[in-house]
């Protein structure tokens, strides 16, 4: 699975601000990397594939708002906008499996019931 981690790793104080936004960016937009093609292709095997996505799109938004003046203006609004959709996709799916697993509850209730 993809080693993943809200912190930064390997950073001290006295590095240059470029060197600690490279190194952030590279880890955050390297998630979003790692968990799109699992979240869309293995959903059914692990679901958490879909959560992992939605945070790693979260940081890596987070990222891009603290260090985007490093960026161009026109780097930065794409990116933010290709982390939108992922999150959004990522969300209406997650939101159809809790969707579904509270079906499935509330028809075994259902059974048990009759």
């Amino acid at each position: 699975m993809v080693r993943s981690s809200k912190w930064v790793r390997r950073t001290k104080p006295d590095h240059p601000i470029t060197q600690v936004a490279r190194r952030a960016m590279r880890e955050r937009l390297r998630n979003v990397w790692d968990y799109a093609p699992l979240a869309s292709k293995k959903w059914e095997e692990d679901i958490e594939y879909v959560h992992q996505l939605r945070v790693a799109t979260r940081r890596a938004r987070a990222a891009l708002d603290i260090f985007g003046d490093l960026l161009s203006e026109q780097e930065t609004r794409w990116m933010k906008k290709r982390l939108r959709e992922l999150r959004r996709a990522a969300g209406s799916a997650r939101d159809l499996d809790v969707l579904g697993e509270r079906l499935q509850k509330i028809a075994a209730d259902e059974e048990r019931r009759h």
